[in-house]
């Protein structure tokens, strides 16, 4: 009997095995090129858990896999030891074949993808002596993160160092004009296999195709950024690059002198517009920081005169208490000291200011220091002052420090200043002055330049960061230097004063502006540019 009831529960469990290996032989059927596959296929891809795809493994990968016998980490670590030890010696091949290796083991390693695409677009390339050839291995390169990106495609830095490298590798290299020239005439070959073949010349700008990588690395860093997965890298960088690439696209119009025709112009300030709009939208992207705050770039102003405003109310209601306080730590340190940091930083002597570097900090009272000699009735409101002030100066302490990094007033400025007919007048008059000179036509250089001059005036005038930043002024000087060889070619001496005298002591380093210089030049300009427009 019992030989029976066992009989019949192998039977029973048999026949559930049968019943059950049809649902989950469906549920767990792989994907393959034609078929998403079953249910924990597409769980897989939706979640990013799969590597390969069936009929899309690498042979090579998988035998490498299997013969480390699980010490995959190990053998990545060994040859990257010896990749940095052929970097070293400039062995380019044998780096080359180490970083595939590396590859083939860990295909979701992204600093080997970074690394060896800056290897084939920077190190080799630079190994060759036609153009033809560098540019051949800088477009490996791009290639080359384009195969990462696609065993990677949740990593939006691939992306972004895809636009990088096509817009700095080939816009700013030695041989940019010739760079740009072949990546609009080879577009159905090597990078552009896979891509749009109907763009237009214009449209196959390699700074309008950077631009257009970035976007997509955003899209899809905003889109992982839904599902709780954040970048790997500096928020303010990553999300500054496609405005800074349609900037570097109109600023190279200008340099090749694509705005002399009335078409081209329109199209040159047309693209400036776009810059200026573009810079702006990213001013109000909020942005986390390394203070632990996000931040809008945009919203510096705004929270200065926040800061003002409640600093003006909680003085109002504790005057003179911040002050003391001042003077009681001031109190406790040596005479030499306490001058050092009472005098105004453009007066310290040198000393002075390594005596207040090494001190100031320690006399600082913060707002709720403040607070709290508020008398019992007012503390609840000086607190909420205090606190309120406090995070408004945060705001302001981190959003200066990032709009440094990436320079925001000065490309702010420089996208107002471009989009202006006046601005494109200067520059056409300064190009076609350049242009003489190059024909060695001094005579007419001369009254070029001087005309120039003048509207230059009027665009210093009108945004005077144009003048105060380096940038600006190091491209002026050269400008105004090839003016004062054209005079000394006929025995003219320089005028004296020039008429952008401070762009030379700019440049020069004889002037340097404070930020806070320049933001209040700005406002005067402001108010001028207002009164002017209210006694027209």
């Amino acid at each position: 009997m019992s030989e029976r009831k066992t009989l019949i529960r192998k039977l029973v469990y048999g026949a559930f095995m049968v019943v059950l290996f049809v649902p989950l032989s469906m549920m767990s059927q792989p994907a393959t090129k034609e078929s998403s596959g079953g249910i924990l296929a597409r769980l897989r891809k939706t979640h990013k858990l799969s590597q390969a795809e069936l009929g899309d493994i690498d042979p090579s990968s998988a035998t490498m896999k299997l013969a480390t016998m699980g010490m995959g980490g190990v053998a990545v670590n060994l040859l990257w030891e010896r990749a940095n030890e052929y970097k070293k010696k400039e062995d380019w091949i044998a780096l080359g074949a180490t970083l595939e290796q590396i590859v083939k083991l860990q295909p979701h390693f992204y600093k080997v993808w970074d690394f060896q695409a800056h290897n084939l677009s920077y190190n080799i390339s630079a190994e060759f002596d036609d153009y033809h050839d560098r540019y051949t291995y800088v477009i490996r390169g791009i290639n080359f993160l384009k195969q990462g990106f696609e065993k990677n495609d949740s990593e939006p830095r691939l992306l972004n160092r895809i636009g990088w490298y096509i817009g700095q590798k080939i816009g700013r290299a030695d041989e940019h004009k010739q760079y740009r020239r072949l990546f609009r005439e080879d577009w159905n070959n090597l990078f552009h296999v896979t891509d749009n073949p109907d763009r237009t010349p214009e449209e196959r700008d390699n700074w309008l195709v950077a631009r257009e990588k970035h976007r997509l690395a955003e899209d899809l860093a905003d889109t992982l950024k839904s599902r709780n997965i954040y970048l790997k890298t500096t928020p303010l960088l990553f999300y500054s690059e496609a405005p800074k690439s349609q900037i570097n696209y109109a600023e190279t119009r200008q340099l090749e002198g694509r705005f002399l025709q009335p078409d081209e112009r329109s199209e040159t300030k047309r693209a400036w517009e776009t810059a200026r709009a573009e810079w702006r939208e990213y001013g109000q992207r909020q942005l986390p920081t390394s203070f632990g705050i996000e931040i809008r770039l945009q919203d510096l102003e705004n929270q200065e005169k926040l800061a003002a405003e409640l600093t003006a109310e909680i003085e109002a209601l504790l005057p003179g208490v911040r002050e003391r306080l001042r003077d009681e730590k001031l109190a406790g340190f040596a005479a030499d000291i306490r001058e050092a940091i009472r005098t105004p930083f453009e007066h310290r002597t040198h000393d002075q200011m390594a005596l207040a570097a090494e001190h100031e900090y320690k006399t600082a009272v913060n707002w709720d220091e403040v607070a709290d000699q508020a008398p019992a009735d007012q503390r609840a409101d000086a607190k909420r002052l205090s606190n309120a002030l406090m995070r408004a100066e945060a705001q302001v302490n981190a959003i200066s420090t990032e709009r440094g990094k990436v320079n925001y007033e000065y490309w702010r400025t420089r996208g107002d200043a471009e989009s202006e007919e006046i601005t494109l007048e200067a520059r056409r008059l300064t190009y076609e002055a350049g242009d003489q000179m190059d024909r060695a036509n001094v005579d007419k250089a001369i009254p070029l330049y001087e005309e120039a001059w003048k509207k230059w005036r009027e665009v210093v005038d009108r945004y005077p960061r144009m003048a105060g930043e380096s940038v600006s002024a190091d491209e002026l000087v050269e400008d105004i230097n090839r003016y004062k060889k054209a005079l000394s070619f006929y025995g003219q001496k320089f005028p004296q004063p020039f008429i952008l005298q401070e762009v030379i002591d700019v440049a020069e380093m004889k002037i340097i502006y404070t930020p806070e210089q320049l933001a209040e030049m700005e406002r005067e300009a402001e108010r001028k540019a207002e009164q002017k427009n209210g006694d027209e």
